[in-house]
């Protein structure tokens, strides 16, 4: 892993850099920029983009994700890093790259699920219809009775 001592921040990733738009990226390093305190430094595959500097909130996001703190794990991870606004200030967020899926896709499995619940609420409802029946035929001479002494 380099180790590097002099940098600028416009040589660094910022939200800006992106478009406003989310980018899926692969970490190729792990460096580290400064002299008393060493900050992780992520480069990317390609070589089109900027290096990231990972403050604390950008590596316990990555932590979260990887479930390593070590940084080494962190190489070959595929990433998606989202520009947003956090107090009126523009930050970069990590999370799991999005895989969207087609509308046909979420819609089948939507269908599919009312039909799996459809069926499985059929033999309940014989069921419940069994037991009513039983019951009525077990009470209808006390529910016969019930009736007639309500009658005038």
């Amino acid at each position: 892993m380099a180790r590097v001592t002099v940098v600028e921040q416009r040589y660094r990733l910022q939200p800006s850099d992106l478009g406003g738009a989310p980018q899926r990226l692969q970490i190729t390093e792990v460096s580290f920029q400064g002299l008393e305190e060493l900050t992780p430094v992520l480069h990317f595959a390609g070589g089109t983009i900027k290096h990231l500097v990972l403050d604390a909130r950008l590596r316990r996001e990555l932590f979260e994700l990887t479930g390593s703190s070590l940084c080494s794990d962190w190489v070959g991870q595929i990433i998606e890093l989202q520009p947003t606004w956090v107090d009126g200030e523009p930050v970069l967020r990590i999370r799991a790259p999005s895989t969207p899926k087609p509308l046909m896709e979420q819609t089948a499995r939507l269908r599919s699920r009312i039909r799996l619940n459809g069926r499985a609420l059929w033999p309940l409802l014989l069921l419940a219809l069994a037991l009513a029946a039983l019951v009525w035929l077990e009470q209808s001479d006390a529910t016969f009775q019930w009736i007639l002494d309500r009658l005038p």
